[in-house]
C-alpha cells in the first residue's frame, strides 16, 4: 500500500502477518517531486510499479546466482503475461484452506512495461546515488577536509 502523508509517499505492505516499508519509500518519493521535480501522477505511478515490484520479488526470489537484469527480465516476462499472488492459509476453525489475493496484475502491453520499468529504475537509482553519497561522506579517507576549511 502507498502511505501518504505531508512529507511524502512511503511503501508499505503486510507480509508474513508483519507490516514493512521499503527502505528509503519516502526519501525516494521526496527525491522524485524536489529533485527530479516530476509531476505528482508521475510519482504516484512510480511508487505504484515499485510497490507492484516489491510485492512481486517477495514472493518470488532471486535464484541461485542470478544477477538483476536476469531477475527483471523475469519480472518483465510476468507482466507481459500476468501473474497473480495468492496466499493459502490454513484455518483450524474451518478446517478449509483460506486464499487470499495477494496481487493482481493483469497481462501489460510493452509500452506499459517500459514505463513500470522505468519506475523501477529510478528507485534503484535513487538507493545507489544514496549510498555512494553515504559512503563518501562518512569514509574520513575519501573526504578532502581542506575543501571546508
Amino acid at each position: 500500500m502507498l502511505v501518504k502523508t505531508k512529507k511524502g509517499i512511503t511503501i508499505c505492505t503486510l507480509f508474513d502477518n508483519e507490516t514493512i516499508t521499503l527502505d528509503d519509500s519516502l526519501e525516494w518519493s521526496i527525491w522524485l517531486k524536489n529533485v527530479r521535480d516530476l509531476s505528482t501522477s508521475t510519482i504516484n505511478s512510480f511508487m505504484k510499479s515499485m510497490e507492484r515490484f516489491w510485492i512481486w520479488s517477495l514472493y518470488n526470489p532471486v535464484e541461485f546466482n542470478e544477477r538483476f537484469p536476469s531477475y527483471q527480465a523475469r519480472y518483465r516476462e510476468a507482466l507481459r503475461s500476468g501473474f497473480e499472488i495468492i496466499r493459502r492459509l490454513e484455518d483450524n476453525e474451518i478446517d478449509e484452506p483460506i486464499e487470499i489475493n495477494i496481487l493482481k496484475s493483469s497481462p501489460l502491453q510493452k509500452i506499459t512495461i517500459n514505463k513500470e520499468l522505468a519506475g523501477i529504475n529510478s528507485y534503484f537509482y535513487f538507493t545507489q546515488e544514496h549510498e555512494l553519497l553515504y559512503d563518501h561522506w562518512n569514509d574520513p579517507k575519501k573526504v578532502d577536509r581542506n575543501l571546508f576549511s
